[in-house]
């Protein structure tokens, strides 16, 4: 009881730290999201100040380049008021001459009026009069297109002036706004400037926090660690309890179970018949003494006898099957004895017929000689070999594998025209049969084909002119034109096609 408590106590102690610890962690992932939000500020206020500096960088070089423009039009202005002055001037001076020449030209013009009035004044003298007045004349609209020309000037130093006073209004209007501007983004900049700091500051009270909530964190981690590990050590000794409950639960249960099926009898039923005088020593031996003797009659199967009906009933089974396929077997044994027999009896006298052909035939091809044709195993008629012993006129006797080769070809036509003697067939073809034959020869194999032409028909491939001279009918192929081939057909005896 006193442990189940204490064990209590650690698990509420241990929800009680985890609660802290949650909280703690709460509080710890609250401070690190302020501090990114205040980091994030930081760098956005920092990039704003930046921008702010770059911005009055951009304002100050504009502003000197306003001072600059100013001071040219403050020279611009200076030299077009000097221009002016010296234009003025020359006006005033052209002015004067102006008043000047038309005063005297007006004392001319009264003069040669008085002197029309006098009649005395002589004919030469109105003529230099004149000359002078047509002089004084055209020196006056000298001067008043050089009048005309400098007040033009005039009006258009004027307007330049006029100009120039407007772009300078502008540019001290522009000026103003940039000292403005400039000032506001001081102002700005300034205010930035106190913002990071606050900020700063800020970041360095939360990382503060943050470290002391960290080493909170770390001392309340050891102790939720240390009294895990006092949790785990308490419940491993109550799973052991609790396994040696079990096992003592499982025995019980056993016993029970063993009472009932051994010996039909219930917990309480066995303990009425509890005897308090037995001796446990001596039933524990009869006990095993019995044991042994059902030990040594051996494991007793149950099914053995329908297991064993099972594979009389397969053996049977098997026993006919084995029965019937060894008479199928003796049946295909005597069928193909009867078969090797007829055919062994059949090849022997085909064998006879076709030796004694072939010595008859040889004796006509070669004019002469003799031959043979002997089994090699007599006694195996189906696997024995055929040999062929020939002997031509003015030889001896020897093998067909010892003969020219003209005689081993002529051999064989007198073999091939026994079989066709001995088993005629209606329809024969030949190969270039009589490449090897000499002219001779060829007359010979000629004329025992058209002996044997009575009674089958032969196709002879062939290029020997002799052959094809006997021949009923031949075919070619010829080529008349290049790359045309032509099939040619001639009866040499009847009529052509």
């Amino acid at each position: 009881r006193r442990e189940e408590l204490t064990l209590s106590d650690i698990e509420r102690d241990i929800k009680n730290t985890e609660k802290d610890l949650k909280t703690k962690e709460s509080r710890k992932t609250k401070l690190q999201q302020e501090e990114m939000e205040v980091g994030f500020e930081i760098k956005s206020l920092e990039k704003d100040t930046e921008t702010l500096k770059s911005n009055i960088a951009i304002a100050e070089e504009n502003l000197k380049q306003v001072d600059k423009r100013y001071e040219e039009l403050q020279e611009a202005l200076t030299k077009h008021t000097e221009n002016m002055e010296s234009i003025q001037l020359r006006l005033e001076d052209v002015q004067s001459k102006y008043q000047e020449n038309r005063h005297s030209l007006q004392d001319i013009e009264n003069n040669i009026e008085k002197q029309h009035k006098e009649q005395g004044t002589s004919q030469g003298q109105l003529f230099e009069l004149r000359i002078e007045l047509a002089g004084k004349k055209q020196k006056m609209d000298l001067i008043k297109e050089q009048q005309e020309k400098i007040t033009q000037e005039i009006e258009e130093k004027n307007r330049e002036y006029q100009e120039k006073e407007g772009q300078l209004g502008e540019l001290l209007d522009h000026l103003d706004s940039l000292e403005n501007n400039i000032s506001k983004m001081e102002q700005e900049k300034a205010e930035q400037e106190k913002l990071t700091e606050e900020s700063k500051k800020e970041a360095e009270l939360i990382e503060e926090r943050k470290e002391k909530l960290a080493h909170e964190l770390k001392i309340l981690s050891d102790n939720v660690k240390k009294l895990q590990k006092l949790v785990e050590t308490q419940e491993r000794e109550l799973n052991n309890i609790r396994i040696e409950e079990t096992k003592i639960l499982g025995e019980i249960d056993n016993i029970k179970d063993r009472l009932e099926r051994e010996f039909d009898l219930s917990p309480e039923k066995a303990h009425k018949h509890r005897d308090e005088k037995l001796d446990l020593s001596n039933a524990q031996e009869r006990i095993k003494e019995l044991k042994d003797e059902i030990r040594a009659l051996g494991p007793v199967n149950i099914a053995a006898i329908e297991e064993y009906e099972e594979l009389e009933k397969r053996l049977i089974f098997m026993k006919d099957q084995h029965k019937d396929l060894r008479e199928a077997q003796d049946t295909l044994n005597r069928i193909i004895d009867s078969i090797n027999t007829t055919m062994a009896s059949k090849f022997l006298q085909t064998f006879k017929k076709v030796a004694k052909e072939f010595e008859i035939i040889f004796r006509k091809l070669f004019q002469g000689g003799t031959a043979e044709l002997y089994l090699s195993n007599e006694d195996n008629l189906l696997e024995t070999g055929v040999e062929v012993v020939a002997q031509p006129p003015g030889k001896k006797l020897q093998k067909l594998s010892l003969m020219s080769g003209g005689e081993k070809a002529l051999a064989a036509i007198a073999l091939l025209f026994a079989l066709m003697k001995v088993k005629p067939c209606p329809f024969y073809v030949l190969d270039e049969i009589d490449a090897p034959l000499d002219d001779a020869n060829v007359d010979r194999f000629v004329s025992f084909l058209r002996d044997f032409s009575k009674l089958s028909q032969f196709i002879i491939i062939t290029h020997r002119k002799r052959t094809i001279a006997e021949a009923d009918t031949i075919y070619g192929i010829t080529m008349e034109e290049a790359g045309v081939s032509k099939i040619i057909s001639y009866k040499l005896k009847g009529k052509a096609s």
